[in-house]
């Protein structure tokens, strides 16, 4: 008020004075207050360690103590975007509003006030245990895998959540994990099994027990006790301490070796190729809910031969790195019994060659990345994602098995937006791409992949009844991919309803807006497209201009 009567008395004398106050960021300053409460119950916490961080370069400005009631106050900010952060004792470090990655900026200096925030803390979660074995002995040192469900990629799937070793008295804990749903798996090797090598395996076979007392091994085994990962039940984890013991039985254990065969020719980096010992001891892969670990198998080298020992019966990965000719050999799944031989000669699945061609003029040499991720009801028949970066040629080289796989690609760690592939001369469907098997085993199947890295980065504000959206999912699909998404961009608005959605390619999308929507199956088919009736069609030019801002709000639509 005083500012504005000296103004109106005598502006031509204390105008200067305005501008000066205006461009130093001290004409106004907004409040940044509130409560911290557990997202549990509700129930106010107190002494929580509250930070405030500048963005987006995350700068730590200020911290305080909230009261025994909760309530927290940081001394008043010009406008702006910030990050709010807190932790507690029995609480996970929490930033506000978050969601699976993204969370709502404070922001001050507009029409919605930061002066009453509700900021929910994560309580914490500690799940601990005791791995034995079927005689109750402790088992270590043991490998203990933990998996979380998730919907943070816009389908219902199972990621890793941590990994323990357990101590001499088999305990192992897991001490910082949100509330949830977990899956437990453990890997480990008999203390007391003698998987001594053997000189008497047979070449590239099985050799079984000879005193099934001693030569044994543990499976993979899935909580509550059984080795198929299909009959493996989840753990509800609350706050607070949680228990989960796990009883290991051991199987006869099987041994495989692996003859030299003469010297073979290894690419280095750079294309330098060397000549190495025959001997190509495989590495061998568990894979469990979907990644891949190192198994837990005894590998050794007995007169020049490569010998596998401890391998409990089940389901493995199996790779040996490249072949004679210096190609990357695919892995291999195989299914180990007690009777039986399986296949393990090396094989080198389908050699792709690609050369990526970007839009705007840009090269793809030593910047860019492929990634094939097997399509979801494909005719893959491995479930591993394969990369490869670019080479010396700006080409990318890499061998997968034939099948359909979801096609990604990278630059200078920014999205590329895909616009044709050719598989030789031929225009072919991207997603899935489908990679058949050459004609030849030792023929390459080239594609060449026409692209544009997004560079345009789209703003706008979430709408709901008139006023902003804060917290609200934000969605960009391309029209293109409405009913099967697979190159979306995705955001969470902040608290004046704002949001950016960045390395966005030029092209026609539908921009959706969706409360709780991080709870949707977005990558489903069909499931984005139940929402176009609320979606704002967005135009991205081809043009120079780094930032777009859209005039119209999306409108915010519940949850279907």
């Amino acid at each position: 008020m005083k500012g504005r009567l000296l103004i109106l008395v005598s502006p031509l004398l204390f105008l200067p004075l305005a501008v000066s106050l205006l461009a130093n960021g001290q004409a106004t300053l907004y409040p940044v207050r509130g409560k911290v409460v557990s997202q549990q119950d509700g129930h106010p916490i107190a002494r929580a360690n509250l930070q405030l961080l500048s963005l987006p370069d995350r700068r730590p400005l200020q911290s305080t103590i909230s009261s025994a009631e909760g309530a927290f106050a940081f001394a008043d900010l010009p406008a702006g975007h910030y990050e709010l952060k807190g932790e507690a004792a029995g609480f996970l470090t929490t930033i506000y509003d978050q969601h699976e990655g993204f969370s709502t900026a404070i922001v001050t200096g507009s029409t919605v006030s930061a002066a009453s925030l509700v900021f929910q803390l994560v309580p914490r979660a500690i799940l601990s245990g005791v791995i034995t074995d079927s005689s109750g002995d402790a088992v270590f040192p043991g490998s203990v895998l933990l998996f979380r469900h998730s919907q943070g990629v816009g389908q219902d799937s199972i990621v890793p959540a941590g990994t323990a070793t357990t101590n001499d008295l088999g305990q192992y804990e897991f001490a910082n994990l949100a509330p949830g749903s977990y899956l437990l798996a453990v890997q480990a090797q008999p203390w007391y099994a003698n998987n001594e090598t053997r000189q008497d395996a047979t070449p590239v076979g099985i050799s079984g027990p000879s005193d099934p007392g001693l030569r044994v091994a543990y499976p993979v085994t899935y909580y509550p006790g059984v080795t198929d990962p299909l009959q493996a039940s989840a753990l509800t984890v609350s706050p607070g301490d949680n228990s989960a013991d796990l009883r290991l039985g051991s199987v006869p254990a099987l041994q495989l070796s692996f003859p030299s065969s003469g010297p073979r020719q290894v690419t280095l980096e750079g294309g330098r190729k060397i000549a190495v010992p025959g001997l190509r001891l495989p590495q061998f892969f568990v894979s469990i809910f979907g990644t891949r670990y190192p198994a837990s198998v005894i590998p050794n080298i007995v007169n020049g031969d490569g010998v596998v020992s401890g391998i409990a019966p089940g389901d493995y990965v199996v790779n040996y790195g490249q072949d004679s000719a210096g190609k990357s050999d695919i892995p291999i799944p195989v299914r180990f019994t007690q009777s039986g031989t399986p296949d393990l000669s090396a094989q080198t699945g389908v050699h792709l060659l690609l050369t990526l061609h970007l839009g705007n003029g840009s090269t793809s040499e030593g910047e860019s990345e492929i990634v094939l991720v097997p399509a979801r009801g494909g005719s893959a028949s491995s479930s591993e994602t394969f990369t490869a970066g670019v080479g010396s040629k700006g080409q990318f080289e890499i061998s997968v098995p034939p099948g359909d796989y979801d096609l990604h690609v990278t630059h200078g760690n920014h999205p590329v937006a895909i616009r044709q592939v050719v598989a030789g001369a031929t225009a072919v469907s991207a997603n899935p791409l489908h990679i058949a098997a050459p004609s030849s085993s030792t023929a390459s199947v080239t594609y060449t992949i026409t692209g544009v890295a997004g560079s345009t980065t789209v703003t706008g504000v979430a709408q709901k009844d008139g006023a902003p959206g804060p917290g609200v999912f934000i969605l960009l699909v391309p029209v293109s991919e409405l009913q099967r998404p697979r190159h979306a961009h995705l955001d969470q608005s902040d608290l004046d309803g704002s949001f950016n959605l960045s390395d966005v390619a030029d092209g026609s999308y539908f921009l959706f807006a969706i409360e709780n929507g991080w709870q949707i199956n977005w990558r489903e088919d069909g499931a984005v497209a139940r929402y176009l009736p609320g979606a704002l069609r967005v135009e991205v030019p081809d043009s120079k201009s780094s930032t777009q801002r859209l005039q119209t709000p999306v409108q915010v639509q519940p949850k279907l």
